[in-house]
């Protein structure tokens, strides 16, 4: 199969692509970035990385602060609006669209 066919069939290399109206050809779906994170969920995700990280400035001297790192994850979730968790899981806390 040439790569033209392949890509044609919708498979290559195991990834599917989406035909969108923007862009028929070659629109690859990458499902990890559609917006899956609610209003709600995204401003206690942004508050609470905010917090963890604080804490990790709060205290410099401590050998547990690097834990507090963890406060990113929120954080970027919150501001980008997708959770990969969420995504593996099939979750979404955004209301559902009307057509």
């Amino acid at each position: 199969m040439t790569p033209i066919n392949a890509l044609s069939s919708g498979k290559v290399l195991g990834w599917r692509y989406r035909q969108t109206a923007a862009n028929p050809r070659n629109a690859w779906s990458t499902s990890m970035l559609k917006m899956n994170v609610g209003f709600v969920d995204r401003v206690v995700r942004v508050i609470v990385g905010l917090a963890l990280l604080s804490l990790f400035f709060i205290y410099p001297g401590a050998a547990w602060r690097y834990g507090l790192l963890v406060g990113l994850v929120p954080l970027l979730t919150g501001l980008f609006g997708t959770c990969p968790l969420y995504t593996l899981l099939g979750i979404s806390t955004c209301p559902a669209r009307s057509a």
